[in-house]
């Protein structure tokens, strides 16, 4: 080879590597989809409601409940529909209901489901098992323990099922609110030992946190979770298990404290500092002086799901920045 010619190859090879250094930070492969049109996912809607598509009580389980009795578990699914829809794979979102572990419904998410449909995301609402033997109030840890294993169910079902709704499976987010909100949290957390360290019989008496509700064993991994008024057992916590993590909470909740509450469960700020600490994303709204579920009119329920989506895009463009505020700050991550 003459020499000029393998200089040339030489400079090639340097431009080559200084691109790829230059460009380790940036998105890639599918994920220039989620950033590229800079509207989508965003606080402007990308399609209206007549553009969202439904499914409703989709089986994904059976189990039996605290009494004894096999019940379904079903979930529903909202999506913009194919005719308007032009992403091949498109994040998802799994939202459980409240209820103090008793009581609620997954019809009770819908609008939060259609809003999130309306930005690309596939927004899915689920039931989960409620109820517990009221006589004893340390019952009520079975039925958080019974609401972790149908969201795992449920989670397995989405992965294997993926393509049904077009959905990307690395791109999969959790929340919900109240008891919902601590189930999501403790999907991410809470794992088999976990429990077990905490109530040496659990497992005895339920059954495994991955083994119940349906036979599938898809993994699955969650990018970031959708915090309304919920917490988690803090002792769960690992740093290598801590994902970017959106709050609302009021700070004089009375239900489940923003701090430290019953059963060791520490509410939104004591988990919020725990990952900033750890140089983990958070966006934390606490309105002063608010109770037990705040925001929840039909424009709190808009302002929430917005900042969410702003949120999760920040994490699908590895572009997430620390936010905090007690008041109620629109987001603004769109560009016309």
């Amino acid at each position: 080879m003459k020499p000029y010619l393998s200089l040339y190859f030489i400079l090639v090879l340097v431009l080559l590597s200084c691109e790829k250094d230059n460009n380790t930070n940036q998105p890639s492969g599918s994920d220039l989809d989620y950033c590229t049109n800079t509207n989508r996912f965003s606080d402007i809607d990308t399609f209206s409601v007549s553009d969202v598509a439904s499914e409703t009580n989709v089986l994904y389980g059976q189990a039996e409940d605290w009494q004894g009795n096999l019940i379904n578990l079903e979930f529903d699914v909202y999506y913009p529909n194919d005719n308007v829809e032009d992403l091949e794979n498109r994040p998802a979102i799994l939202l459980i209901h409240g209820g103090g572990f008793i009581n609620g419904s997954k019809e009770g998410w819908t609008d939060e489901c259609v809003a999130f449909a309306k930005k690309g995301f596939v927004a899915i609402t689920m039931n989960y098992r409620l109820g517990w033997d009221t006589s004893n109030p340390e019952n009520r840890i079975n039925a958080i323990y019974r609401a972790q294993q149908d969201a795992n169910a449920a989670m397995r079902d989405i992965v294997h099922n993926a393509s049904d709704y077009n959905i990307d499976s690395n791109r999969l987010f959790i929340g919900g609110g109240s008891a919902g909100a601590i189930t999501a949290l403790n999907v991410i957390y809470g794992n088999q030992e976990d429990w077990n360290t905490f109530i040496p019989n659990i497992q005895v008496e339920n059954g495994s946190l991955n083994g119940s509700g349906n036979n599938l064993t898809d993994q699955f991994s969650i990018k970031g979770v959708f915090n309304n008024w919920g917490a988690t057992f803090i002792d769960f916590v690992q740093s290598s298990e801590m994902k970017p993590l959106i709050s609302f909470h009021g700070d004089m909740d009375a239900t489940v404290s923003i701090d430290e509450g019953e059963f060791g469960l520490s509410g939104s700020r004591v988990l919020t500092n725990l990952l900033n600490e750890n140089n983990v994303c958070t966006d934390f709204t606490i309105q002063i002086n608010g109770g037990h579920g705040i925001y929840t009119t039909t424009s709190g329920r808009q302002f929430r799901v917005d900042r969410a989506t702003c949120f999760f895009k920040s994490i699908m463009c590895n572009s997430c920045d620390t936010f905090y505020s007690t008041e109620q700050v629109l987001p603004t991550c769109s560009n016309p």
